[in-house]
């Protein structure tokens, strides 16, 4: 069976919040934020999320439960999320650089304020090793 990425409804907080929060992943504001599931039949395997600033969209709390990982489930979840944006600035706080580069986003050097906010807390609250901002590089699509 193959996985199903879809727009999650916001009735569907509560299962996403427990799957996020299985997995250590970033819990806070929700009331800003898109979603997007992965489902097999009716189990939710994995689920991401979108912060909706102003200025930017944050990408957040990706994540997918450990038997489906390699798959590319958290890819085809990245792409549904990131063209459901077309004008603003999509970034991304992270300790895993390399994975998110796969899926377009580079380091970016300058960054709005909701970014730094983010990154000192990971830096200094959560005492995480590494804490990079990534912009996405939109692709124009070729035929």
């Amino acid at each position: 069976m193959q996985p199903e990425i879809k727009i999650a409804s916001r009735d569907e907080i509560a299962n996403l919040d427990a799957l996020f929060q299985s997995m250590g992943l970033d819990t806070e504001g929700y009331a800003i934020s898109k979603f997007v599931k992965a489902t097999e039949g009716e189990k939710l395997i994995g689920a991401a999320r979108a912060k909706v600033f102003p200025n930017c969209i944050e990408i957040c709390s990706v994540g997918v439960l450990e038997p489906y990982r390699g798959k590319g489930i958290g890819k085809k979840m990245m792409e549904k999320l990131v063209s459901m944006f077309s004008v603003k600035p999509i970034f991304l706080v992270t300790d895993i650089p390399f994975y998110f580069h796969k899926v377009g986003f580079k380091k970016a050097n300058h960054f709005p304020l909701e970014l730094e906010t983010k990154r000192n807390r990971c830096l200094q609250e959560l005492e995480c090793e590494l804490a990079e901002v990534m912009l996405y590089e939109r692709r124009e699509k070729t035929e």
